[in-house]
């Protein structure tokens, strides 16, 4: 019986150091590779948290807490806020940004006569998961700080910008507004229908002063005076029978007179995925005049160089393949052209390439 009970005490203090060997095995091993399992443990919990953490912010905040990291404490970054959100970002649930998936431009000039040209511009945007977006507003003024004011505080996300040269234009504004611009949307019924909506003139709604901080938010020091503000209900172009449930694309169309400077520049007002751009430049030659064209690209590809390196002919209209994102106030495209005579050969304008590499 003594010796039974002396074998079991054996096995028990075997079996004990055994387990306390394997514990402190355990331990070592867990002390050894303890940064890689803390490592792994933030890794997991910022791979479930993570995404919830940012959705419950607004896309400013968000935004800025990643890029502080990156650039530094002291560099601001509102450019590169802006340019990425096309907006203020300060609404939680994004309705003050816009991004448009997939945009086109159509440009055609006219002369005049010899020293005015006359511009139609169209721009059709493509649009995903944009809120409050059946509400366009039209912003026009002659203060280069009250326009930055409108791309950095404005509260709709779907706008155009005028920037004026004076006052006599800043009063004429509405009115040549609703002379020249014509809007067309696509839009989803309640059954999930699409309906297009050709381009037709519409004459919105002139904000008044009392109600602009409703539209864009101004500091004590800027003057309203010297702002105009028209809205357009898009909703209002769609059939009276049908219930809209979504914005899918906007056609926005304006024309204007400019005097010929030998350029003419191109920027969207919020970030885009450019497909295409059109140019019909056949009606900007003068009496006989011959023209020679270059078009000067600054797109968010890798690099950015001239669309054609050399000064070209154009007696037809003519279209560039971009497929690239161009951010609000970064990036856009410029057409130049210079009177050439007979001794100058430019080229003619080749085809257009499929996703030309530049």
């Amino acid at each position: 019986m003594g010796g039974s009970m002396a074998y079991v005490r054996d096995v028990v203090a075997t079996a004990l150091l055994v387990l306390l060997l394997l514990i402190l095995f355990f331990v070592a091993v867990a002390y050894v590779a303890r940064h890689h399992i803390r490592g792994w443990a933030q890794r997991s919990l910022i791979e479930i948290a993570g995404p919830a953490m940012v959705r419950s912010m607004a896309p400013r905040t968000a935004l800025k807490a990643l890029l502080t990291p990156l650039y530094g404490d002291e560099v601001g970054h509102q450019d590169v806020v802006l340019s990425l959100l096309g907006g203020a970002g300060r609404d939680l649930g994004g309705r003050d940004t816009a991004v448009s998936r997939n945009a086109s431009a159509r440009f055609r000039l006219q002369s005049i006569d010899a020293r005015t040209c006359r511009s139609e511009s169209t721009w059709t945007y493509e649009f995903s998961k944009i809120h409050n977006n059946h509400r366009l507003v039209i912003f026009g003024t002659h203060d280069r700080d009250i326009a930055q004011l409108v791309t950095s505080e404005r509260v709709y996300p779907l706008y155009e910008l005028w920037i004026l040269n004076s006052e006599e234009e800043l009063e004429e504004f509405v009115r040549i507004l609703r002379d020249t611009v014509q809007i067309g949307i696509t839009y989803l019924d309640g059954e999930g229908v699409s309906h297009v909506v050709e381009p037709c003139a519409q004459q919105g709604e002139e904000v008044r002063l009392r109600q602009y901080n409703q539209f864009v938010r101004l500091p004590e020091g800027a003057n309203p005076g010297d702002l105009r503000i028209v809205q357009f209900d898009l909703h209002d172009l769609a059939d009276a029978d049908h219930v809209v449930t979504s914005i899918e694309s906007l056609t926005w169309r304006a024309s204007s007179n400019a005097n010929k400077l030998g350029f003419f520049v191109w920027s969207p007002p919020y970030p885009c995925y450019v497909s295409d751009v059109e140019f019909d430049l056949t009606e900007l030659p003068w009496d006989h005049e011959r023209l020679a064209y270059m078009v000067v690209s600054s797109m968010a590809k890798w690099y950015s160089k001239a669309l054609l390196r050399e000064w070209f002919l154009a007696d037809k209209p003519f279209r560039l393949e971009l497929n690239s994102w161009m951010m609000a106030g970064q990036h856009g495209l410029t057409l130049l052209w210079r009177p050439v005579d007979g001794s100058e050969t430019p080229r003619a304008l080749p085809a257009p390439r499929r996703s030309p590499s530049w």
